[in-house]
């Protein structure tokens, strides 16, 4: 009896010693999942205050290139928007506005917050046109033999020279012995460079890189009064000067025909463009005004020694004319441009879906984006560093964001 008092007596306090333990430890991980929750609540509004700053931010890029769309700029009404929610979430807002003027350039500022959690970024645009590369290409890119790829007009602080395609397909870009690239040599986003590049002897003095992309590709479209003017027929005799705009058939210049264009002239062929051997097309040299756009349905063949002049250009830094004076717009069904042996280009090719054919000893002055783009033997390319230069005015501006600071 005495025993059993005892051995009650006993456990009577270590059971309440077990007890306190027991609710100490309890205590503790409640404690510790408290905690740990509350730090996965601020980590996940962190995540969610950057990620409702990425929208703002994204929305002040959008809201700015739909006012460039708009053809009504002005610096005094920059976009703007306080405290709105983010779709598809409850508690997530951003803000962001955009300060700036063409003279200085644009920064836009946005804000996300969720509960505490703040998070703004920083971001510079930059407005940018389509030639920043001397060729990009949509699809494949063959350089044959002793091609060369250079570059004039640039200051010491611009970017390199940039040659690439936006295919990740295997030997999308073709590189023979004696190609040399003065510059860097992009290859579609997400790409392996080795997988896309088949490199049989090139000298590339840059960088081979994957972030070429097509989505900024827009296909052209023929101005609305120039589409619905009357067609003029087809030129096809010597001597022609253009002064104004108009609708054409076709264009074919016979050997040694020369077209010229005094003043701001935009035309749209309907059909083909045809050069027969060292027929010409030229923009007047005595008028600093003068300009060409083609609008191009078909096709363009440059047969031997023919070429697109552009001759007003200054004494220094152009070596064979102003390629800005010059645009060749390929709409959706021109499919082929051809330059032969021993041809002048000089300007700009904005082709998404035709096929860019430089011939033997063939030669480029300006930059080219096609669908697939070929250079073959000794063909010469010389990309005008200032098509980089671009203004409100220029087709296809956008604005792109660069120096992201995050606080």
């Amino acid at each position: 009896m005495f025993r059993t008092l005892k051995r009650r007596a006993f456990i009577a306090p270590m059971a309440m010693v077990v007890a306190v333990v027991l609710s100490i430890i309890g205590v503790g991980l409640l404690s510790l999942g408290f905690n740990r929750r509350m730090i996965s609540i601020r980590a996940n509004r962190r995540i969610a205050a950057r990620s409702a700053a990425d929208y703002g931010l994204t929305k002040a890029l959008y809201e700015m290139n739909q006012k460039l769309r708009a053809e009504t700029w002005n610096d005094t009404s920059l976009p703007t928007e306080s405290d709105a929610s983010v779709p598809g979430t409850t508690n997530a807002l951003y803000s962001y506005s955009v300060s700036g003027d063409m003279w200085t350039g644009y920064t836009a500022r946005a804000t996300g917050t969720c509960g505490f959690a703040t998070r703004t970024i920083d971001c510079d645009l930059k407005l940018k046109g389509i030639f920043e590369h001397a060729i990009l290409t949509r699809t494949t890119l063959d350089l044959i033999n002793d091609s060369l790829i250079d570059w004039f007009n640039y200051d010491d602080d611009d970017e390199r020279l940039k040659v690439g395609t936006t295919s990740v397909l295997s030997n999308a870009i073709i590189l023979k012995s004696g190609v040399t690239i003065n510059g860097d040599l992009l290859v579609g986003q997400g790409a392996i460079p080795a997988d896309v590049v088949d490199d049989q002897g090139a000298t590339i003095s840059g960088l081979v890189y994957p972030v070429a992309s097509d989505n900024d590709l827009t296909m052209p479209e023929v101005p609305a009064s120039l589409a619905a003017a009357p067609s003029l027929g087809t030129i096809s005799s010597d001597d022609i000067t253009l002064t104004e705009s108009g609708k054409y058939e076709n264009i074919r210049l016979k050997n040694g025909e020369v077209l010229t264009v005094n003043g701001d002239v935009e035309i749209y062929v309907e059909g083909d463009i045809t050069l027969d051997n060292s027929a010409r097309i030229d923009v007047d040299p005595n008028n600093p005004d003068a300009e060409l756009t083609i609008y191009l349905g078909g096709s363009l063949d440059g047969l031997n020694g023919s070429g697109f002049n552009n001759l007003n250009a200054p004494d220094s830094g152009y070596p064979a004319g102003n390629p800005h004076k010059l645009t060749v717009y390929g709409l959706a069904s021109c499919n082929s441009i051809i330059i032969k042996n021993s041809a002048v280009f000089c300007g700009t090719i904005y082709a998404p879906n035709a096929t860019v054919d430089m011939h033997n000893s063939a030669e480029i002055y300006g930059s080219v984006v096609a669908d697939s783009y070929i250079q073959r033997n000794s063909a010469t390319f010389w990309y005008d560093a200032t098509l980089r230069d671009v203004g409100l005015e220029d087709d296809f501006v956008r604005f792109v964001p660069t120096h992201w600071r995050e606080q």
